[in-house]
């Protein structure tokens, strides 16, 4: 398309939304003087939708080849693209554009240059809100580039502003320039050089306003967009009571952080026992003591620690040891071996506005760590046999005493005592200041490499050779793994013979996750009242524990799978209200597995074939190359790499096997009125609504039950299309007139009810 080509202005369903911005425009970027505008979002719509094709002069493949290295070939390009501007900003003062003016923000300006954004990406992202968008001026079909409008649904502050752009950096992977945070940013107007019109993309989405208040607070930025840094070092994380970080800090005080090799040597050891969250947020603070402080380099160095595969461990202790030959003085007192080992072992913390100890201990029946709560009174009353000689200066003179105390009572006043102030579980999220974090990482650090038979197993029998089926299910465990913070929202079910693998599949998925994998082989445990050992799993395995028509299960089960919260219970404990962080996957032989609803949202069902059922070999080989030959590093490599971005984990393919369960789900009402769809009838058309109510009642166990008509009624109300009529007709010669409704043809009665209920196919074929 050249500049003479004529265009119409483009008209969306966005355009028509009532809604005005205040904004600010000038001629060029030189231009300090702006002209303020409030404008209809239509407007705005129309006025972006064309872009300027007089703008510059040189064609797009010269304008690219513009080296911006080259002093002069960099001007070149900036004045072939300078033109017309715009500010989504307010300002106090007339014909002024200086930061400190600005009084509001009417809508947050995305910019995209990194050319690794596609189109649908970017849709994707702002799915939901309302917006515009189009290519910018260096844009081309191999490097895309973009910039979009977000209007804020109120006047936003600079600092709301900030904020929202944390939140979309994230979003969008750190491929938002930075500019994007300033609120005076000057944008240019929609343009292109002269031959490229026809690449030009202007598109809009309908949704809601962009709400600074609905902006989660994000966690401190952890060094890289990767998710590498989730992964945690082979030794358990541990969780630091105040008084054990202000030591640490105290022991970094004395560090100089300006010598290289000392500086990497307690990045190491703060990631090696602390994390990537913890850890990180400690090297930094003290990094930035160092005149030799660079940001990027703190970045990509702590990004290339790995865990340590050979040589001296890096801890704690080696930052203590640094910081004693520097001069530090340790003012914490030691403890005795028995206080010591009950402190390994113990900690105190509140809950419910209560001191407790806990105690890290393992759960034989369950085969897993467990936190076990005892009240002080009875934690003091087991230890309480145990005592130390304790020897001390008498008040006067040059004696001394000795006695036995309770070791118990030593660890009570101790300042090193491990005490928290809460027991949290947050899994790769900083733990808070003098918390308690049960998460305790991947044990499995990613490596490169083939997991191939694990794999095929996955595509060609746990989901039977369906594409779909098989990358909703990668989708769904990259999802978990990516998202250890968030419930899954989605129970992947697998419903086939014993012995075809479906075990198989989630004992070495559940191996990915360590302790935070729970297997659980009785109702119970899913659903019962005793249910603490959910409190730190992500990963949750339901092995043949769980009968659909379990009522009261059935309501848990559902809150389990989508609920934000859910409600711990311990044995002789309080509930306690608890965050969700459960991906449940499902096993089970038989024919009704979950209870399944019209149009189903949280169980994705999938058939297993029995290809491979019972054959040890094939199995076997699958152990070997996951368990032996790297296949569980490669397989979380993989999962941890996943592109998610375009990824809706409630988006699952509907199977022929969902549309079983939800046949075996549906209610009395709802079968009856199915199998009564199934049949030939004399006279569909006009049945008697005294038969059919007999036959109704009969169904839900209300026979004899004066209002099974009226219930009745009110049903084929729901599910008959267009609703039912009452009419009287004779339908036997020479008989009275009687009582009848009047239904559709007995097709578009079926074709209502496969709409309503969301199945794949006709179940009466």
């Amino acid at each position: 398309m050249t500049a003479n080509t004529k265009q119409k202005p483009r008209t969306t369903q966005t355009a028509k939304a009532v809604l005005s911005l205040t904004m600010n425009f000038g001629y060029r970027n030189t231009d300090r003087n702006p002209t303020q505008k409030v404008l209809a979002w239509a407007e705005l719509v129309q006025k972006f939708s064309l872009p300027d094709l007089k703008r510059g002069t040189l064609p797009l493949v010269q304008y690219l080849a513009l080296d911006k290295s080259n002093k002069e070939q960099k001007r070149t390009r900036d004045q072939e693209k300078n033109g017309p501007y715009f500010i989504m900003a307010a300002f106090s003062k007339p014909g002024t554009r200086d930061a400190v003016d600005v009084t509001f923000m009417s809508a947050f300006t995305g910019d995209i240059d990194s050319g690794k954004t596609p189109k649908e990406h970017l849709q994707a992202t702002l799915m939901g809100y309302q917006y515009l968008a189009y290519s910018s001026y260096s844009h081309s079909i191999e490097v895309p580039m973009w910039r979009f409008l977000i209007p804020y649904s109120r006047p936003v502050t600079a600092a709301e502003h900030e904020k929202v752009y944390a939140y979309l950096q994230q979003a969008f992977g750190d491929q938002l320039d930075k500019r994007c945070k300033t609120t005076a940013q000057v944008w240019y107007t929609p343009a292109c050089p002269p031959d490229a019109g026809g690449l030009f993309e202007f598109f809009t989405g309908d949704g809601i306003l962009l709400d600074p208040d609905s902006i989660p607070d994000l966690a401190p930025k952890t060094p890289t967009k990767s998710t590498a840094l989730v992964v945690i070092p082979k030794t358990p994380i541990k969780s630091l009571s105040v008084h054990q970080l202000g030591r640490v800090d105290s022991a970094l005080a004395a560090i100089s952080a300006d010598d290289r090799d000392t500086w990497v040597r307690v990045g190491l050891a703060l990631r090696e026992e602390l994390g990537t969250e913890t850890g990180y947020k400690l090297w930094l603070a003290w990094s930035m003591k160092s005149i030799k402080f660079d940001a990027d380099d703190a970045e990509a160095t702590w990004s290339s620690f790995k865990d340590q595969a050979t040589g001296a461990v890096v801890t704690l202790g080696s930052i203590f040891y640094l910081a004693k030959e520097n001069g530090w003085i340790d003012i914490q007192p030691d403890m005795h071996e028995k206080v010591q080992a009950l402190d390994d072992k113990h900690f105190m913390a509140l809950e419910g506005g209560k001191s407790w100890v806990f105690k890290e201990d393992y759960d034989p029946e369950l085969h897993r760590p467990v936190l076990t709560r005892m009240a002080l009174k009875a934690f003091g009353e087991f230890y309480g046999n145990q005592k130390i000689a304790v020897t001390s200066a008498a008040k006067t003179g040059d004696k001394t005493t000795t006695e036995m105390v309770g070791i118990v009572n030593i660890w009570y006043s101790h300042p090193a005592r491990r005490s928290f102030e809460k027991v949290v579980f947050m899994p790769g999220l900083p733990t808070p200041a003098g918390c308690y974090n049960l998460w305790r990482g991947f044990p499995i650090p990613p490596q490169p490499g083939s997991w191939a038979l694990l794999h095929h197993h996955i595509l060609d029998v746990i989901c039977n050779g369906v594409a779909d089926c098989f990358e909703y299910l990668l989708n769904w465990m990259a999802y978990a793994i990516q998202n250890p913070d968030k419930p899954g929202e989605v129970a992947l079910v697998m419903q086939g013979e014993r012995g075809t693998g479906k075990g198989k599949l989630a004992y070495l998925f559940g191996l990915l996750f360590g302790e935070h994998f729970l297997q659980v082989t009785q109702a119970k445990h899913l659903v019962g009242n005793f249910n603490a050992h959910l409190r730190n799993c992500v990963f949750l395995f339901v092995d043949e524990a769980f009968w659909a028509g379990d009522k009261q299960g059935e309501n848990v089960l559902k809150g389990l799978v989508t609920e934000p919260t859910i409600q711990i219970e311990g044995k002789g404990a309080n509930v306690i209200t608890a965050a969700n962080r459960l991906h449940i996957m499902m096993a089970s032989n038989s024919n009704w597995v979950v209870p399944a609803g019209a149009r189903e949202r949280r169980f994705c069902v999938l058939q297993v074939n029995d290809r491979h059922i019972q054959d040890h070999t094939y199995f076997a080989a699958i152990d070997e190359e996951m368990l032996n030959q790297g296949g569980l590093a490669a397989m979380m490599h993989d999962l941890l790499n996943r592109d998610l971005s375009a990824f809706d984990v409630r988006k699952f393919p509907w199977t022929d096997a969902l549309d079983e369960q939800l046949l075996h789900s549906l209610d009395p009402a709802m079968q009856w009125w199915m199998d009564y769809l199934g049949k030939t009838h004399a006279s569909w058309e006009f049945p008697v609504r005294a038969f059919l109510s007999d036959a109704f009642a009969q169904a839900n166990g209300t026979f004899n039950c004066k209002s099974s008509e009226t219930k009745l009624g009110m049903f084929l109300s729901k599910v008959v299309p267009g609703g039912v009529q009452k009419v009287t007709r004779v339908t036997v010669p020479g008989a009275n007139p009687q009582d009848c409704y009047q239904f559709p043809s007995q097709q578009d009665c079926r074709m209502e009810l496969i709409k309503k209920l969301g199945l794949q196919k006709d179940p009466w074929l």
